[in-house]
């Protein structure tokens, strides 16, 4: 009785949530542009790619992110299903969906191994293996620079306390 309520609570404010959220989406749209602009310039500098590398290696890179991203989307889905499921799930739906996101972080795992030789093949290996590691680095500035941003700044990492 209690979730039929908090389901029904949940669908009436979602107009207003989306109504009050429809500004702030459309300026991070307008955000995503300017940062993928900034990580073409932090890719190019840092993997110091020739304007003939580029040409090739931001077709095949972008054509593995989105393919990550789908992966990723997919095992965040099969995640929120089994979260939302709890006790309520069969053993049998719990094993097949936790096989599910298994196979999926394997699938991410081959594709950037398929990847990182069509990448080798267009930049050269040494730059290749440069690559995710650059990829981490400019996820790292950026979450620093919007923190900053925020007025957050860096702060410190806290330990987890156990509950």
């Amino acid at each position: 009785m209690k979730r039929t309520k908090l389901n029904n609570l949940k669908m009436k404010m979602l107009p207003i949530l989306l109504f009050i959220l429809s500004p702030i989406m459309l300026y991070a749209q307008g955000k995503g542009e300017k940062v993928e602009q900034l990580k073409i310039a932090y890719f190019t500098k840092e993997l110091n790619l020739t304007s003939l590398e580029a040409e090739k290696f931001w077709p095949i890179y972008n054509e593995m992110d989105k393919k990550i991203k789908t992966l990723r989307k997919d095992r965040r889905k099969t995640i929120k299903e089994l979260e939302a499921g709890g006790d309520t799930l069969s053993v049998e739906v719990v094993k097949k969906n936790t096989n599910s996101i298994f196979d999926n972080e394997i699938a991410e795992i081959t594709l950037k191994k398929e990847y990182y030789s069509k990448i080798g093949t267009a930049i050269g290996y040494k730059k290749a293996t440069k690559v995710y590691k650059v990829e981490r680095d400019f996820n790292r500035e950026l979450l620093n620079r919007l923190k900053s941003e925020n007025g957050q700044g860096a702060k410190p990492q806290r330990p987890l306390k156990p509950q």
